[in-house]
């Protein structure tokens, strides 16, 4: 329990779930990227959030395949669902993963996935992107 008054809590919750915006230059990276390159979400974000950003800002049209913790019934901080990864993407030695979190990539390493970036901005993306001649 959080203290808090029904409508202080819905209030939280709007902000939670409204409060995420793409990093200026991401969309338009995505646009780039697809135009060549197969997409695959994979993330831990919660339904709802999942379903505003879509929403708002119609990212879904950029991927080809999503692979949802809250539809696979794990998290990223469970190793099975670096398995399902694992089984969806055939070949990972051709697989760029990128991510926000170190702990996420170093799970990925040890799934079989060595190209990993850890991304902090798109800008630094795109270099990153450069080195595996991606962009």
């Amino acid at each position: 329990k959080l203290g808090t008054t029904h409508k202080e809590t819905m209030k939280l919750r709007k902000e939670i779930l409204e409060g995420y915006k793409p990093k200026p230059g991401m969309l338009d990276l995505l646009k780039r990227l697809q135009k060549n390159y197969r997409l695959i979400v994979f993330s831990g974000n919660i339904r709802e959030r999942v379903m505003m950003v879509n929403r708002k800002y119609k990212v879904n049209k950029f991927f080809s395949e999503f692979i949802f913790s809250y539809i696979q019934g794990y998290n990223k901080n469970d190793s099975r669902f670096y398995k399902i990864i694992q089984k969806r993407i055939k070949y990972p030695e051709q697989t760029i993963m990128i991510d926000d979190k170190k702990r996420v990539l170093d799970q990925m390493n040890k799934h079989g996935f060595k190209n990993t970036i850890l991304f902090k901005n798109p800008t630094q993306l795109k270099r990153e992107l450069k080195k595996y001649n991606i962009i």
